[in-house]
């Protein structure tokens, strides 16, 4: 029976990758949802039993997006007396709405809608992380295993567990990737991809404002590999990333600057800044701190400021001032951008410290047994390093967290399967 299973499988991935992908990411999460509470206890996932309750006062449990989503609800609208609702981009309030339509339409419960939701983008992220692999390996089995390791983390299971714009956000995002990646490596000089990069980078960014400058990145990047066109051309086409991206989002910032709010995707200003050093002022778990840190970042976290640029001049005099405190606090938030948990909680973050040291062997490992000096690999290496870094980067400025990291770890998983490659 199981070897019968076994043959099926792989028939299945012989005849197509991508359903067979598709597939197995449903069957996982589906396992997941059932036996979530066995989940809980060894992936250290919180499961929110209020998600998506109704409560007393008529108001839907969303999260940080309750407001804006029970505005859609009863007004189909993220504008309530006379102001857009913008403390978050409209693309994941527009998804969640979604999900309580689809559950009306289905009369299920709005948990098994959300649920739907979260397993529908991951698999079909599931999907393209295994066509960027193919695209590189050439070899449907390595490919299969690309989608399988992103499908199997434990970090991309939480998706399923909490109300998270990074889920479609990064489907949106590895999209973009996927058609970039087809468009440099098989070096194209049409219009057409810059065109669908841009845009699809600009759904990421209505959806998390994280990937403000990721056209930036791409465009610059494009000019740097079109070598085989001239100087001119090259730059229209990285124009034309960047532009797209700004055409995409434009509606969104139309609507609000009718209203009178001069925003770029979101009014979130400078809290989750603040937020992101308020350690131990407005956590329940403190963290052991230096005396000197500790006491600079409740300084930054307490202050009156209220946009970015005077919380960068106060961080800035205190850089002048104590340098070396400044330093230990920046050092301090890069180390916890790759485990950290939002609760601070000890025995979660040692657990996202040791999944994050096992997937970074094996990717230590796999770097070594592939040759970089062919150039589809020299660019996939060079562009999956900067967006590590980019990532890594904008984690730091805000809440630094394992969950903000999340996009790199599909960057990551592509090259694993290098492992089996024969040298």
């Amino acid at each position: 029976m199981n070897l019968q299973f076994i043959n099926s499988l792989g028939r299945l991935i012989k005849f197509d990758r991508k359903l067979s992908l598709f597939l197995a990411s449903l069957i996982i999460s589906t396992s997941f949802f059932i036996l979530k509470n066995q989940a809980v206890e060894s992936l250290s996932v919180d499961i929110s039993s209020n998600l998506g309750q109704l409560s007393k006062q008529g108001v839907y449990n969303f999260g940080d997006y309750t407001g804006q989503v029970n505005n859609l609800i009863k007004t189909r609208s993220l504008v309530a007396n006379e102001k857009v609702l913008n403390r978050y981009p409209p693309g994941y309030p527009l998804l969640l709405y979604s999900s309580f339509i689809i559950s009306k339409v289905l009369q299920i419960k709005l948990s098994y809608s959300l649920f739907l939701l979260a397993s529908l983008f991951i698999a079909f992220s599931t999907v393209i992380i295994g066509e960027i692999a193919y695209l590189f390996y050439k070899t449907k089995i390595l490919a299969v295993s690309a989608g399988l390791l992103y499908t199997t983390h434990p970090y991309i299971l939480q998706g399923f567990s909490k109300i998270m714009s990074v889920t479609p956000f990064m489907t949106f995002f590895y999209f973009s990737l996927l058609v970039y990646f087809i468009f440099i490596t098989r070096e194209y000089s049409n219009f057409f991809y810059p065109i669908v990069i841009g845009f699809l980078l600009g759904i990421a960014m209505l959806i998390r404002p994280i990937g403000l400058f990721l056209p930036i990145v791409l465009s610059i990047l494009t000019f740097v590999y079109i070598k085989k066109l001239g100087i001119y051309k090259r730059l229209l086409i990285s124009l034309i990333i960047t532009l797209s991206s700004i055409v995409t989002i434009l509606p969104w910032q139309i609507i609000n600057y009718v209203h009178g709010q001069r925003i770029l995707l979101s009014s979130d200003e400078v809290a989750s800044i603040k937020d992101g050093v308020s350690f131990n002022h407005s956590r329940k778990n403190h963290l052991k701190l230096p005396a000197d840190v500790d006491s600079l970042a409740i300084y930054l976290s307490t202050s009156r400021v209220t946009t970015r640029s005077d919380f960068f001049k106060i961080a800035f005099r205190k850089f002048i001032n104590k340098p070396i405190t400044m330093v230990k606090l920046i050092l301090i938030k890069s180390a916890r951008s790759w485990y950290g948990a939002y609760g601070q909680e000890a025995k979660k973050e040692r657990i996202k410290l040791f999944i994050l040291g096992v997937y970074f062997v094996l990717t230590l490992l796999a770097l070594f047994k592939i040759n970089f000096k062919q150039r589809a690999w020299r660019i996939l290496g060079m562009t999956n390093l900067l967006l590590i870094l980019y990532f890594w980067a904008m984690t730091i400025l805000v809440v630094s967290m394992a969950r903000y990291m999340y996009p790199i770890f599909g960057l990551t998983v592509v090259f694993i399967p290098a492992i089996c490659r024969k040298s």
